[in-house]
């Protein structure tokens, strides 16, 4: 912390799945294990009263029947436009993974290290879904507890893993490239590349000083 508001940060997470052997026996001749390994660098500024910037960029290494490195860029723009309303643009590639900001820091820690990124098979080898998120919202008090917040965003979505429920009888016997999950009975498909484009508004209430709640519209 630099104070001002300006802050660097650098983490590493290290995510590990042991399988056990019965999970190969469900479709996979491999006998590898996951290994996930993610370094984040992230920087915040603040060039005026009115504006900060947060950006940074991680190196992710997935290694799962194979490993696959990459390098994203993610960045944030806030500005306040007057002591009631902000405006924030915002992009981030890659793996899917939390970068929002709350009021528990611990529960944002605790949420990092549970987001594993989302495998599937093509051609018989590993892919990680990335995506890439470009988003810009308007958010608005309009009273002591109550907030609106209008947004709009697009995502371009690469290997797109789209889970399928197990067929009576398992996996056993079915070819193609599916992805036993180690979790459940489903499974993992390579859906392609999607694009997407939405919006959404949400109503935010308090009461009092414990309880808020949430409304939103998506489309």
């Amino acid at each position: 912390d630099h104070g001002n508001g300006e802050s660097s940060e650098m983490s590493v997470t290290v995510r590990q799945i042991q399988f056990p052997g019965a999970y190969f026996a469900r479709g996979l001749s491999h006998s590898d294990n996951f290994l996930a390994t993610s370094s984040d660098f992230e920087e915040t500024t603040r060039p005026t009263d009115r504006l900060r910037l947060v950006y940074g960029i991680s190196y992710d290494s997935v290694l799962f029947l194979g490993q696959i490195n990459t390098i994203n860029p993610h960045g944030r723009v806030v500005a306040q436009l007057s002591p009631t309303s902000t405006l924030q643009v915002s992009y981030t590639q890659g793996p899917e993974r939390q970068r929002r900001e709350g009021s528990d820091p611990l529960r944002d820690v605790a949420s990092q290290l549970t987001a594993f990124p989302q495998m599937s098979l093509l051609n018989g080898a590993a892919k990680v879904e990335r995506d890439q998120h470009a988003e810009i919202a308007y958010r608005q008090k309009i009273a002591s507890q109550s907030m609106v917040e209008a947004v709009a965003y697009s995502d371009h979505v690469s290997n797109f893993a789209l889970g399928v429920a197990a067929p009576e009888g398992g996996w056993a016997g079915v070819a193609g490239d599916l992805l036993p999950d180690v979790f459940s009975n489903a499974a993992s498909i390579n859906g392609g590349t999607h694009n997407i484009t939405g919006g959404r508004v949400a109503w935010e209430q308090g009461f009092g000083d414990h309880l808020r709640a949430t409304a939103s519209y998506s489309v």
